[in-house]
């Protein structure tokens, strides 16, 4: 492998990681809801802040995946890069709001930049740049960068905010923004041209014809790929699974505050328990979905789901939390990859690759954990946060029905056609 083709691998591996870096700090859940509540924002107040930073992404993250559909891959990374900056800026600008906490006036300002930087969507691209350089069978050995970075932001914030409180995350967004965009150019400047599929970083594509080359996607083939009854119900699944996700990475934290021991570092550390779970099946996330199949293990995900929800609901010591976030292996880790792999092959040939995987995320994040937000801090306020783990438990176990039955109906299909 010579120089350019290292510098391609170090820079994917610094976007994955400062990627996950930027969710733990810049997500509308987890530590901003902390702080939002330290400045005496009620539950409801957060939890619509939350809700609509989650549902924004809906509408925006699949039109930026539409549009960079229709971009060469030079144009995409620049626009990546600016989406990323422009991210960063947004939340940095709810700060100063925070000083005249917790007026309506401070409420709406924080409302109005954190929508906005929720509509900064990357829209799938870093997935799809990713898949385009190492292809499906190299894809999780790089993605599992992101989770590592997630629990650096975790911890790092955790400690930091023990220390300098928990605005720190406004300090660490605008970090994050700038080297995203850093790597993302120093990635386009090594480029050479990357076969799709391919883990030689430094193979030409095959040409396509010029005609299919600048032909531009169309809203109704999209529609039509969309609603296809095998891509229509794995976005449902999605939903659902994105709602428990969601449940989990908004309340935990408002869960475990209320228990002793409940401080700042036992919360990123909870993060460090989640990722050390995420390493081993996002690096054989390839061999594991051809071995067991997608709706297998959307079932499974969605049965541990539940596991590890009744458990934060049952919790008496917040240091207890830690053996249940290795549960997030499972119910996060193989799951997503094998949604992320099985949208790639759905998507393959039609030209809606990268909008593919912003619906995948638009679902999971968007209408999943953007409802989970929504429901959630109706739930939490009138109810507590044990109520609102139970009821996402049984929603968690009613839905992992839905892929077990699907998984049921094809193992039983090859039969009956021999038959």
């Amino acid at each position: 492998m010579g120089q350019r083709e290292k510098l391609q691998v170090c820079s994917l591996v610094v976007l994955q990681f400062f990627s996950g870096f930027a969710w733990a700090v810049q997500r509308p859940q987890g530590f901003f809801v902390v702080l939002l509540e330290q400045h005496g924002f009620s539950g409801s107040a957060i939890g619509l802040i939350s809700s609509l930073g989650l549902f924004t992404p809906t509408l925006t993250g699949p039109l930026v995946g539409f549009a960079a559909d229709a971009l060469a891959p030079e144009q995409r990374h620049r626009l990546f890069a600016g989406v990323a900056l422009l991210k960063s800026t947004l939340q940095l600008a709810a700060w100063p709001a925070l000083a005249d906490a917790p007026s309506s006036r401070a409420y709406w300002w924080i409302f109005s930049c954190m929508c906005l930087q929720a509509a900064c969507s990357q829209g799938g691209m870093l997935t799809e740049i990713t898949l385009r350089f190492v292809g499906k069978e190299t894809y999780g050995k790089v993605r599992l960068w992101g989770g590592i970075g997630f629990a650096s932001g975790s911890l790092l914030t955790g400690l930091l905010a023990h220390h300098l409180g928990y605005s720190i995350v406004f300090l660490e967004s605008m970090f994050v923004g700038v080297a995203l965009a850093t790597s993302v150019f120093c990635l386009t400047h090594a480029s050479v041209s990357a076969a799709p599929g391919s883990e030689m970083l430094h193979v030409a594509a095959p040409s396509e014809p010029t005609s299919e080359r600048s032909r531009r996607p169309s809203t109704k083939e999209l529609l039509r790929f969309l609603l296809t009854p095998r891509v229509a119900v794995m976005l449902i699944i999605v939903v659902a699974m994105g709602f428990c996700e969601g449940i989990m990475q908004t309340y935990t934290y408002v869960r475990l505050q209320e228990l002793p021991y409940g401080s700042s570092t036992i919360m990123g550390l909870s993060a460090v328990c989640m990722i050390i779970s995420e390493v081993p099946f996002f690096y054989f996330a390839d061999p594991i979905v051809r071995r067991f199949g997608i709706m297998p293990i959307l079932s499974f995900s969605l049965l541990c789901s539940a596991l590890r929800q009744g458990w934060i609901s049952f919790l008496w010591d917040a240091r207890w939390v830690l053996p249940g976030e290795l549960l997030h292996g499972i119910t996060f880790s193989i799951a997503n990859a094998a949604v992320t792999l099985s949208a790639h092959d759905l998507a393959a040939g039609t030209r809606f690759e990268t909008t593919m995987q912003s619906v995948i995320g638009s679902c999971w994040v968007g209408i999943g954990q953007g409802s989970a937000s929504w429901a959630g801090g109706l739930v939490l306020h009138h109810a507590g946060p044990v109520a609102l783990f139970q009821a996402s438990a049984l929603l968690a176990l009613v839905s992992s029905l839905l892929p077990l039955g699907l998984a049921l109906c094809d193992r039983q299909r090859p039969r009956c056609d021999a038959a």
